[in-house]
């Protein structure tokens, strides 16, 4: 300009006030050409950077300023500010250069003709091109035609989105897992079984990728000991209470434990103790686990009987006869041929308890728990 006046903000200051960019409806835009600095005389070097509070009250209110530098006397670092502050800046732009010369203008530099041209042609083909929202951006007759764009969950699993009345619609990704007490980060939030979630309930907690009783409360569960274990030391056995929940981790169709175990005293008291029913000793679930079936061989504190004939326990003979066969018929069984995990218990529990009174005089009453019946794989009531 003339004179070296060149007042970029005033004129950007003006037409923020121009009634036709406040009154018509759809997408406005705004091209400012500028061959010098932010300049009005005095010149006063505190104005220099007075083009970005401009350019943003006309984002403010909704217009979208387009910045063209033309020649080599420019002020590259104020024109790239104000490319930023318009949400206009060029794709992997230096904001920081000074040099009008420089490659990667946040602008659109133009040192002759043909660069405006171009510059130009750039900014219309950006204003036409179809937009998400609501207006017919390209003036083809259709709004928000065949936009889509991608889009991903937490997880980094990708899929797409498509416009709609303006609007992005929802992402076709399935959504992001939601957490499981299983050591593993399910939702990629970057934390694996995060304290504070309840992942388990039952009053559990989430340690070390199983549910468990909180506060080390399966210290004082029952405990399976080896046949060498110390029964004074509860370092010798493993928590039944865990084991269970465990199991159930697995997530497996079904899983069927067989319970047989002295609890709390030597085998050969059975006599003495009359294999009385205790009430502070719980071999069974608490509470149901999902896929878990528990047989116990004897109820509570019983001891579990051994089976002069075979040399087994009473109650694994009369399941193994079960299995074999015998518990897929009348009255157990329903003779379709398989044998499920209540037919199984139901025979052996009945000859269990049967033989118990019988040979010792005493009682042996099996237990089990579980969610639902089950086919037991690999058996047969043929």
């Amino acid at each position: 300009a003339a004179g070296n006046y060149t007042p970029m903000a005033q004129t950007l200051e003006l037409a923020a006030e121009e009634p036709s960019l406040s009154s018509t409806a759809g997408a406005r835009h705004v091209v400012l050409i500028t061959d010098g600095w932010q300049w009005c005389s005095p010149y006063d070097p505190a104005t220099r950077f007075d083009g970005i509070p401009a350019v943003q009250a006309l984002t403010a209110k909704g217009v979208t300023t387009w910045i063209v530098g033309f020649g080599g006397e420019v002020d590259s670092l104020a024109l790239n500010r104000m490319a930023v502050a318009a949400n206009t800046a060029r794709p992997n732009c230096v904001v920081t250069n000074s040099d009008p010369g420089a490659p990667n203008q946040c602008y659109f530099q133009a040192d002759n003709a043909s660069d405006l041209v171009a510059a130009l042609s750039a900014i219309a083909g950006s204003i036409s091109a179809e937009t998400c929202d609501g207006v017919d951006n390209d003036c083809n007759g259709q709004v928000d035609e065949n936009l889509s764009r991608s889009c991903a969950n937490a997880c980094g699993s990708v899929g797409s989105e498509t416009c709609s009345a303006g609007s992005w619609g929802n992402c076709t990704v399935p959504a992001t897992p939601i957490e499981t007490c299983d050591g593993i980060d399910n939702d990629c939030d970057g934390q694996t079984d995060e304290p504070g979630a309840d992942l388990c309930g039952n009053g559990e907690v989430c340690t070390d990728g199983s549910c468990q009783p909180p506060n080390g409360e399966d210290d004082g569960a029952h405990l399976v000991l080896p046949a060498n274990g110390n029964g004074r030391s509860v370092d010798s056995g493993y928590p039944l209470v865990r084991l269970y929940q465990r199991l159930a981790d697995r997530k497996a169709a079904s899983v069927v434990v067989v319970l047989e175990l002295a609890a709390n005293r030597p085998q050969n008291s059975v006599v003495a103790a009359l294999n009385l029913p205790e009430t502070d000793v719980v071999t069974l679930p608490a509470a149901a686990r999902r896929g878990v079936t528990v047989m116990a061989a004897s109820e509570r504190d019983q001891v579990p009987l051994e089976d002069y004939d075979t040399g087994l326990s009473l109650f694994t003979r009369h399941l193994v006869e079960g299995l074999a066969g015998a518990a897929d018929k009348s009255p157990e069984g329903n003779g379709d041929g398989v044998i499920d995990t209540t037919e199984a218990f139901a025979y052996a529990a009945g000859r269990t308890m049967l033989a118990a009174r019988r040979v010792y005089g005493v009682l042996q009453r099996p237990m089990l728990s579980q969610v639902r019946s089950s086919v037991l794989p690999g058996t047969s009531g043929k």
